[in-house]
């Protein structure tokens, strides 16, 4: 088991009381529109262009996988 990254979880903190995973140039990098129902769904269809495996559909997910 390794230790906790304590700089990768003040990185991921930071980012989400930034809201940094609703910047619209994050939302362009990982191409996300607008879904049907509320959220986001990327117009990526390639498994591997995503860190996480919620990534396509969860922009808070791929950029707290991204930043790790």
């Amino acid at each position: 088991m390794s230790p906790p990254n304590v700089y990768l979880e003040q990185l991921v903190d930071r980012a989400n009381e930034l809201k940094l995973h609703q910047d619209p140039y994050w939302l362009k990098l990982v191409h996300y529109k607008p879904a049907m129902f509320g959220g986001y769904r990327s117009e990526v269809l390639t498994r591997n262009f995503f860190n996480s495996p919620a990534g396509p559909a969860n922009p808070q997910a791929e950029l707290s996988a991204t930043l790790a």
